[in-house]
């Protein structure tokens, strides 16, 4: 699971993960702007890659802990989560 998914550590850290056989979760505020990070994971990774893109402002509680509820019902247990998000947007 990366929080904070965006075009630079983020989605290095989503390839990589995928790379090594990780089923990957990822998560920004904007989730249109996870498609070509998911599909470029998709389409490297074949048939046995999973990726699967969330809305998700961490500032917002509610939002987070529906997010994990919905990984580890969906695609199941976190074993690593990765916080990345920025500190420079208002609410």
């Amino acid at each position: 699971m990366i929080a904070g998914a965006g075009e630079s550590i983020g989605s290095s850290v989503a390839k990589r993960f995928a790379r090594e056989g990780y089923a990957v979760a990822v998560a920004r505020r904007k989730q249109t702007l996870l498609f070509p990070l998911v599909s470029d994971i998709l389409e490297r990774g074949g048939s046995e890659a999973v990726c699967v893109p969330f809305k998700c402002d961490a500032r917002i509680e509610d939002e987070v802990q529906d997010m994990f509820k919905t990984i580890e019902q969906d695609i199941g247990l976190i074993d690593t989560c990765v916080f990345n998000v920025g500190a420079r947007h208002k609410r």
